[in-house]
């Protein structure tokens, strides 16, 4: 009977120390949730608007020497609001990061604040 005992004993402690180490501190994991959903921001105005396509082109603003136009799709939130932006609207858009972005930096006229733009998450007008 002893002998069964020890043997049965150690599996189940042994199953108590896997759990233990796949168990996560749920506050860690609600930070990077927040961190992934909070995305960039950037300021744009509003060239043209395609709501069935879902996407949008925008003019960098606010201190950019980039003038070209970058074409970024919509989504969420952000595709409901397509209805009230018009083009020459001055607006704040928020990007959800993607994986497979370009390369950021002097000659890729990509700027850090596009480089990992997947998607517009939220479309607000500014003043």
């Amino acid at each position: 009977m002893k002998a069964l005992i020890a043997p049965l004993g150690l599996v189940v402690l042994s199953g108590v120390v896997a759990f233990a180490q796949t168990a996560q501190d749920p506050s860690a994991t609600d930070t990077q949730s927040k961190k992934a959903m909070s995305g960039k921001q950037m300021s744009a105005e509003i060239v043209s608007i395609d709501s069935q396509a879902k996407t949008i082109t925008v003019t960098k603003t606010a201190g950019s020497t980039d003038e070209s136009t970058k074409t970024f799709k919509v989504e969420g939130k952000a595709a409901s609001s397509l209805s009230t932006i018009k083009t020459g609207d001055k607006v704040t858009l928020t990007c959800r990061a993607g994986a497979a972005a370009p390369p950021a930096g002097p000659g890729t006229g990509v700027t850090s604040a596009e480089e990992d733009c997947a998607a517009v998450t939220s479309i607000s007008k500014t003043p």
